[in-house]
C-alpha cells in the first residue's frame, strides 16, 4: 500500500489526523512510522499526540508489545517502589515518599 492509502485509512478508522509518516523497520517487516493527533474537543484525550507503527503491506496498525523469539521483553522503565529509603533518613528528620 501507498503511504497516502495508509494515511487515508488511518485517519478514516480511527479518526485520527495523521501529521507525519515516515517509513520504517519494526520487527523485520516494513512498516510506516505515524505520528497522529486526536482531534480537538471537551474530552480529556483532545489534542493528543501518539506515534504509531503501520504495516505497510497490510494497513493495520502493528502493536507496541511484542513477543520476542526469545520471550518477553522486561519492563526497562525505572522501578519506582516505595520503601526503599535507608532506615537512617527517619532520624535525619525527613522521609522520602
Amino acid at each position: 500500500m501507498s503511504e497516502q492509502q495508509l494515511r487515508a485509512g488511518v485517519e478514516q478508522t480511527y479518526g485520527v489526523r495523521i501529521l507525519k509518516m515516515r517509513q520504517g523497520d519494526v520487527g523485520g517487516k516494513r512498516a510506516f512510522i505515524a505520528t497522529a493527533m486526536n482531534p480537538g474537543g471537551d474530552y480529556n484525550e483532545s489534542f493528543q499526540v501518539n506515534v504509531i507503527a503501520i504495516d505497510a503491506a497490510t494497513g493495520k496498525l502493528i502493536p507496541g508489545f511484542r513477543h520476542r523469539p526469545s520471550g518477553l521483553i522486561e519492563n526497562q522503565s525505572p522501578s519506582y517502589r516505595t520503601g526503599r529509603q535507608s532506615r537512617d533518613s527517619f532520624r535525619q528528620g525527613f522521609s522520602w515518599r
